[in-house]
C-alpha cells in the first residue's frame, strides 16, 4: 500500500501562494529569493526521488505542466517521468505526460490510489486544516496576526485595541458565515476569473481561522522554533514568548463582545 506524503513551501509568516511564480500574486516566485543551501536542496531532491507519484489539484497541476516539461536535470527528469494524478472535475485533456485525472469522489479515488501504489505519493498542498498543521508542525502555526512593536502598543493602546477589535469581530463573523457570504464581501478581482473555484477555496480554508484569536503556547513554540531554524540570532537567544505574543488586547475584545 502506498503512503500519502504532504509537502509544501510556506514562509515563516504564513505565505503559501505562488512559491514558484506563474500566478497573479505580487510576491509570485518568492522562493527563488531564498537560498535554502546545499542541505535544503538535497532534502527536496531526495524527497522527489523517493516519491512514486504526484497528487495535485488542478491549478497546481496546470502551473507545473506549463513549467516542468521544458526543464532539465535530475529533479525535472523525475517530475516529468513519474505518474501524476490530478484531482479535477473540469480538466478534460491533460497535456503533461503520464497524467491521470481523478474525477470521482476524492476520498474514494485517493484510497484506490494508495492501494495501487507501493511507495510515497507526494501531495503538493497547503496547511488549511488543524490536522494538516499537526502532521507538518506538530501543532498550530500562527500567521496573519497583528504585528506591532511593543512600544507602539504601549504608547497607543486605544489604536491597538481598535485594530484588534476589528480583527476579532471578523473572526466571530466567520464562525457563522458561509463561504458564499465571504465571497460576496470580496472584490471581484480576487476571483481571478473563476468565482465558483474561489468559493470552493474559501470553503476549504475557513477551518484554518482561529475561533478565539488566542495563540496557544504550542503555537508560540512552533512559530519560534521555525524562526530559530533560519535566524542565527534566535538560535541561542532567550525569548519570552508570553511577552512576544501579547493576548491582552484580544481578551479585552472578547470581553466586550
Amino acid at each position: 500500500m502506498g503512503r500519502i506524503v504532504v509537502t509544501e513551501f510556506i514562509s515563516l509568516d504564513g505565505v503559501i501562494e505562488a512559491p514558484g511564480g506563474g500566478e497573479e500574486y505580487r510576491h509570485a516566485g518568492w522562493t527563488f529569493e531564498i537560498d535554502r543551501g546545499a542541505e535544503g536542496g538535497k532534502f527536496k531532491l531526495d524527497e522527489a526521488l523517493a516519491a512514486d507519484a504526484l497528487l495535485l489539484g488542478r491549478r497546481t497541476y496546470e502551473g507545473f505542466a506549463a513549467a516542468w516539461p521544458s526543464m532539465q536535470g535530475e529533479f525535472a527528469d523525475k517530475f516529468n517521468g513519474m505518474p501524476k494524478y490530478v484531482v479535477s472535475s473540469t480538466l478534460a485533456e491533460p497535456e503533461w505526460n503520464n497524467t491521470t485525472v481523478l474525477k470521482g469522489d476524492v476520498a474514494e479515488e485517493v484510497a484506490k490510489l494508495k492501494q495501487e501504489q507501493d511507495g510515497d505519493i507526494v501531495v503538493l498542498a497547503d496547511t488549511r486544516t488543524e490536522e494538516g498543521n499537526m502532521q507538518l508542525f506538530g501543532g498550530t502555526n500562527p500567521a496573519a496576526v497583528l504585528y506591532l512593536k511593543a512600544d507602539f502598543a504601549e504608547k497607543y493602546p486605544n489604536t491597538t485595541q481598535r485594530l484588534v477589535n476589528a480583527l476579532y469581530r471578523g473572526l466571530q463573523w466567520l464562525k457563522t458565515a458561509s463561504a458564499e457570504d465571504v465571497v460576496k464581501t470580496m472584490p471581484e478581482e480576487y476571483y481571478l476569473g473563476d468565482r465558483k473555484l474561489y468559493e470552493r477555496a474559501v470553503k476549504a480554508s475557513i477551518e484554518m481561522y482561529s475561533k478565539t484569536g488566542i495563540i496557544t503556547e504550542k503555537g508560540m513554540q512552533n512559530a519560534y522554533q521555525l524562526l530559530a531554524q533560519f535566524d542565527p540570532e534566535l538560535k541561542g537567544a532567550k525569548v519570552d514568548l508570553a511577552k512576544t505574543f501579547d493576548d491582552r488586547f484580544v481578551r479585552k475584545a472578547a470581553a466586550g463582545m
